[in-house]
């Protein structure tokens, strides 16, 4: 078992930020060789993570009449899955899939759901799912969109 090193909260094996602080998990090493000065603690947890721009989302969302909101979709589900470690969720595709299949109610979930998996990587404390949720039923799931991609970018150091 594992615990943070900054709050002492006990972590899974495969987490990669503390759930209750939101502290990036320092990996197990090996002390008996010498650690590599170039190494930066917050490329092993965002390694294969990119920012994206929020405006450039935005306006593809806009121009592409909603197409490009179900890959950023897909990405922002498959981020924030890697960023809090859970290998068994759901990937972005089937996410994708079923809010088609459903004609969006299982978007409205994915939202709700998104909301409670960016609380446990973030240090704000701010429960989003409720946010999201609304957004998403009053037809502004692109604005939840934006402001998850938000959190993956703080998380992650992109700047725009």
């Amino acid at each position: 078992m594992r615990y943070c090193t900054n709050c002492g909260n006990e972590l899974p094996d495969n987490a990669r930020f503390c759930s209750k602080c939101g502290q990036p998990v320092v990996p197990d090493r090996n002390f008996n060789s010498f650690p590599d000065p170039s190494f930066q603690e917050t490329e092993v947890f965002t390694s294969g993570i990119e920012g994206r721009s929020l405006v450039k989302c935005i306006v593809l969302s806009l121009v592409t009449c909603g197409i490009y909101e179900f890959f950023w979709m897909a990405k922002l589900n498959d981020d924030v899955n890697f960023l809090i470690g859970d290998d068994n969720a759901t990937s972005g595709g089937m996410v994708v899939f079923l809010t088609l299949i459903t004609c969006g109610i299982y978007g409205l979930y994915w939202l709700y759901q998104m909301g409670l998996k960016c609380n446990r990587f973030t240090t704000d404390y701010e429960n989003r799912s409720l946010i999201y949720l609304v957004l998403g039923i009053v037809g502004l799931s692109i604005v939840s969109c934006a402001l998850m991609q938000d959190v993956v970018n703080r998380t992650v150091g992109y700047s725009e």
